[in-house]
């Protein structure tokens, strides 16, 4: 089905159809992340303190097998973790996440 054709249905139920909005400048750091959780909070406080820990030490340049063996956790549940703080962030690549923690300071450049 077609945007428009979408819409004239969601239009003839009564209902407004979804629309995805997009970010304003305002809303986003300068490489495309944004500033803010939707519930106003700091990104750092969306993550639960595992979170924390493992991109803590994913930005460190640690493997995710290191991470499990540190953390005494599985490998998957790494990647779990791993996929959980991107997705939270919405920040999809390792440089972006490393570009977080730094503006947070979860880490520093040492």
């Amino acid at each position: 089905m077609t945007t428009t054709a979408s819409k004239k249905k969601a239009d003839a139920k009564g209902h407004t159809p979804l629309v995805k909005r997009k970010k304003t400048k305002e809303e986003e750091n300068g490489d495309g992340t944004p500033k803010e959780s939707l519930r106003g909070r700091s990104k750092r406080n969306i993550l639960t303190a595992r979170q924390q820990e493992t991109l803590k030490l994913l930005v460190e340049g640690m493997t995710n097998k290191q991470i499990a063996d540190i953390l005494k956790i599985s490998v998957k549940t790494v990647d779990a973790h791993r996929a959980s703080i991107m997705t939270r962030l919405q920040i999809h690549s390792l440089a972006g996440l490393v570009k977080y923690a730094i503006r947070t300071g979860l880490t520093s450049m040492d």
